[in-house]
């Protein structure tokens, strides 16, 4: 049991020593952080493990090539409060047009109220509001029904803090294929395409790229096993 206990706290050790290192510098730095956030509660309740399988609505966060997977029309909603008064949102609605062409819309924001002070007082002198929210249109096409399917979700991205406020667009583009009950996924995500500041942007930065890949694309296998009982 001792022998348990140590190899626990030695891998806790580990996997924290591994997580706070692999920060970048410019952490905090980056516009529309709020869209690495995880959206749709059944993809988080897997850990994030959905690129693969994306067989329903949202798919349109997760890989959009799997929204033509869906059989009918769905709607997917989440919320949740976190700590500092932060409230996140994410929705999801997705319906077949055809057998081989799904469409989606989506929306996620994250919230909050912060207070003005000018002095060290009990009550703030004043409060304002700050948000970032994205709107996307999603979607999915079949090129193999039921085994192969390509998939992009156009963002357009509103963010508001008070004295500054910025505008973009950005792209999602993915793949699923299927073969019997393997699936394969593959996305990329919040590819920045416009931004208020900076205009028209129409490329990708490699060296970011290089060092957070396996942040920016997303590779997973998913087998589903069937019990009997």
């Amino acid at each position: 049991m001792q022998r348990v206990f140590i190899i626990s706290i030695l891998l806790i050790i580990l996997v924290s020593y591994n997580c706070f290192s692999a920060i970048p510098d410019e952490m905090g730095t980056e516009d529309a952080a709020f869209l690495k956030i995880d959206a749709a509660s059944r993809p988080v309740a897997m850990g994030g493990a959905f690129a693969g399988l994306a067989n329903d609505v949202n798919s349109v966060f997760w890989n959009p090539a799997g929204l033509v997977q869906t059989e009918k029309k769905e709607f997917s909603a989440m919320y949740s409060d976190w700590l500092a008064a932060l409230r996140y949102m994410s929705g999801a609605y997705s319906q077949l047009l055809g057998n081989n062409v799904a469409l989606g819309a989506s929306m996620q924001g994250i919230w909050t109220d912060i207070e003005k002070r000018t002095a060290d007082t009990e009550k703030p002198d004043s409060t304002f509001g700050v948000y970032s929210f994205a709107a996307g249109l999603t979607g999915s096409y079949a090129l193999i029904p039921k085994v192969f399917s390509l998939g992009t979700t156009l963002k357009v991205i509103s963010q508001d803090f008070d004295v500054e406020s910025s505008n973009g667009i950005a792209l999602d583009a993915g793949t699923l294929i299927r073969i019997s009950n393997l699936g394969i996924g593959a996305s990329i995500q919040n590819i920045m395409i416009y931004h208020s500041f900076l205009g028209l942007v129409v490329h990708i930065n490699l060296q970011k790229m290089e060092c957070s890949l396996l942040s920016i694309i997303k590779w997973e296998l998913v087998t589903h096993l069937t019990t009997l009982g």
